[in-house]
């Protein structure tokens, strides 16, 4: 993703939509992205709303900011829009799936902008790939906001912006990664695509990934936008779920055959778990619904923390 002073961004919700009360900080988002020079497109269905619909079905509270159908038209009008230069979509929760049906996946391959969420728009993105081969980052642009906010504006801005992209590619081995469309993590190279990372079995994999949230990836099982695992890394994370509920997705990953047909899987943390148990537990667990020949990689920097680092869905990865 490379933008430049003056480039405008569409900031969406195709999730759940925002509370009022969240207001205040995207108007802050809003000034952050301005001090960098980029120019905020806003959504028309950010905040929840209330219909008379659901008033009358006595659905009040239900997060919705606009129909599937609406808010997949005016995402398609941000993808067809020259003046737009990437798509940051700032919720999460529940609904972004509701939307898959309603997206022109031929014109989503043939523009060049990326399209960047994290969480429940594992769906998007990950449907965005079956259908159409192409690149989509998984990473949240309101950690600019929050307690990390210095370095993920640092990290945001070597990555996104051209020129400064360019002067951290500053040498053969990063020069001939990006010719080779591979990204191999143990080339230096600060942003937000680099995160330390550990390995549990195994010491080397390659492959594109795919994957994200693991209740949310899940959702697209059975249908036409679950992606070809075969020979890719497998990105999980969770930001709800204790050990059972984690246990859960494993086993269901397994009975769809997932663990036969991948390359390798990245872990990125589990909050509610790894808050309530040891760090390991999530590999301990693991363990059970995989052969100890298939490399598993851990990061702490990809996930639902305010420190987290971003990840390219689609890309080839080295680690």
């Amino acid at each position: 993703m490379k933008l430049a002073k003056g480039d405008k961004v569409a900031i969406v919700c195709c999730s759940n939509g925002q509370s009022l009360s969240k207001k205040k900080e995207i108007e802050n988002l809003k000034v952050i992205l301005e001090e960098m020079g980029l120019i905020s497109v806003f959504s028309k269905y950010i905040y929840q709303k209330i219909s008379l619909e659901e008033v009358e079905n006595n659905l009040k509270g239900f997060p919705e900011s606009g129909s599937p159908l609406e808010k997949a038209r005016e995402l398609m009008e941000f993808y067809e829009d020259a003046s737009i230069k990437a798509i940051f979509d700032i919720s999460g929760g529940d609904l972004a799936n509701t939307i898959l049906p309603y997206l022109d996946y031929e014109r989503i391959a043939s523009v060049k902008k990326q399209f960047c969420g994290y969480s429940d728009l594992t769906t998007i993105i990950n449907a965005i790939y079956a259908k159409t081969q192409k690149v989509s980052v998984l990473y949240q642009i309101r950690n600019l906001l929050y307690e990390y906010s210095a370095q993920q504006k640092e990290d945001f801005i070597k990555t996104c912006f051209a020129k400064d992209l360019n002067n951290i590619i500053n040498n053969d081995a990063v020069k001939m990664m990006e010719k080779n469309n591979l990204y191999d993590l143990s080339v230096e190279n600060s942003g937000l695509y680099q995160f330390p990372y550990k390995f549990y079995q195994g010491k080397t994999v390659e492959g594109i990934v795919v994957g994200g949230n693991i209740r949310c990836f899940l959702k697209l099982a059975g249908t036409e936008y679950f992606p070809d695992v075969t020979d890719k890394i497998l990105l999980l994370e969770a930001r709800s779920g204790n050990l059972a509920q984690i246990v859960t997705y494993f086993a269901q990953l397994e009975q769809l055959g997932v663990f036969k047909k991948v390359k390798g899987i990245l872990l990125g943390t589990f909050t509610q778990m790894e808050r309530e148990q040891p760090v390991p537990a999530v590999y301990s667990l693991l363990k059970r619904y995989i052969n100890e020949e298939l490399p598993v990689v851990k990061t702490e920097y990809i996930g639902h923390g305010e420190d987290s680092k971003a990840i390219q869905i689609g890309k080839k990865y080295k680690f």
